[in-house]
């Protein structure tokens, strides 16, 4: 009994092949369809239609692909930073100038230097001793690199000491380097000596050179530059602080001023706050190619937006003359035949299915699948299907070769 079953099937199949064949020889011979035109599609699952994504789910489809590649690659790159919670720390910084006027021999004065704050005589000045001194403090424990200089600055101006005839820059004190680990403060503590008839000379020479009412000033900076050099900490330091005396020349008598650029400050805030690479390098590099492959995506969505227009205008150009031109004999539907049950027979000319349509006088249906990206053109005879497709993206490939 079971082989019977199977010589049976086989013989059905075989009567089904024939008729198949038949048909298309009979189609052919007509020269109703090119051999070259036609598929046949034998099984009853049609496994030769492949599945088609119209043009929005394409570009929807890439932009939820793009989306989920930029999340990811974020997410996996903010996996590699560390960050630093804001925190407020106060420090204090406190300078002190003193100097002491010395003198030369006089029939006055007993004494052999003048304390600060005093009026003296320019005449009898032998030179000035400077003292610098510079704290800081800082609440927190820290590593910091600080340095400092010494610099003197000649300048000769007009009375009104808005416009400058002459100034010369002189390095006092080279730089130097004060650095502390992990402590909360340092001192800078500084002694200089001034040869006030040096500069003095030198201004007064100028001045008679050129017969010019002038006004001539020493100014001595002691400049401090604060950087912090905690890798995992970033201070707002205000790193750029200078405290200068100014000493008048070219008088008869002199007040030397002090000038501390508001160095004296307390209860200053200091913000951190930075985002700091960590060491795992496999997520960073996933993150890296992650991000990249999300740039190739939107390389794609951008293609697929600038083609649009043109994708467009090309199938509804094609589809509008088909139904214009041959309005009588194409019937449009709503509904489309259930392939599984039928044998399908691919054609990929539309002229050739209108040779069918010749031969079997039946009229050609046309279903709409996706609005202006695919369409069918097709006649059911029986259990036979013979098909036309138009897709935009077919069209979009054909006339880019041409």
């Amino acid at each position: 009994m079971k082989g019977e079953k199977k010589v049976s099937s086989k013989s059905k199949n075989s009567t089904t092949k024939k008729k198949l064949n038949s048909k298309t020889k009979d189609l052919v011979q007509e020269k109703m369809i090119d051999p070259k035109d036609i598929n046949l599609v034998k099984e009853k699952k049609v496994k030769s239609l492949r599945i088609y994504f119209s043009y929005n789910a394409r570009l929807i489809i890439c932009i939820i692909i793009f989306l989920a590649l930029v999340l990811i690659g974020f997410n996996l790159f903010s996996k590699t930073i560390n960050y630093v919670d804001l925190e407020d720390i106060n420090y204090y910084e406190k300078s002190n100038l003193d100097y002491k006027v010395y003198l030369k021999e006089n029939d006055f004065y007993e004494n052999d230097y003048l304390d600060k704050d005093m009026l003296y005589v320019a005449s009898i000045i032998d030179h000035i001793d400077l003292d610098f001194n510079y704290n800081f403090q800082i609440d927190k424990n820290i590593d910091l690199e600080s340095t400092y200089k010494i610099i003197g600055k000649l300048v000769i101006t007009d009375p009104s000491g808005k416009n400058t005839f002459f100034q010369k820059q002189y390095n006092l004190l080279n730089d130097k380097k004060i650095n502390i680990n992990n402590k909360n403060f340092y001192e800078i503590s500084e002694k200089l000596d001034i040869d006030y008839n040096y500069y003095n000379s030198l201004a007064n020479r100028f001045k008679s050179s050129y017969g010019l009412d002038v006004k001539s000033n020493l100014i001595v900076y002691l400049k401090i530059n604060n950087k912090n050099t905690n890798v995992e900490e970033v201070f707002s330091l205000n790193d750029n602080r200078e405290m200068a005396i100014v000493i008048p020349l070219t008088e008869r008598s002199i007040t030397i001023q002090l000038n501390y650029n508001e160095i004296n400050e307390s209860n200053k805030v200091i913000k951190k706050s930075e985002y700091v690479l960590n060491n795992n390098i496999i997520l960073l590099i996933q993150a890296i190619l992650v991000l990249i492959l999300s740039a190739l995506m939107l390389f794609i969505i951008i293609k697929l937006l600038l083609v649009f227009n043109r994708k467009r205008s090309i199938y509804d150009k094609i589809v509008k003359k088909i139904l214009n031109e041959y309005d009588r004999l194409v019937v449009e539907t709503e509904f489309f035949p259930d392939l599984e049950k039928l044998t399908v027979i691919k054609i990929n000319k539309f002229q050739e299915l209108l040779d069918v349509r010749d031969n079997l006088k039946l009229p050609i249906m046309y279903y709409n699948v996706t609005s202006h990206h695919k369409c069918y053109f097709y006649i059911k005879d029986d259990n036979d299907l013979y098909l036309h497709t138009i897709k935009s993206i077919d069209l979009e490939g054909k006339y880019e070769k041409e």
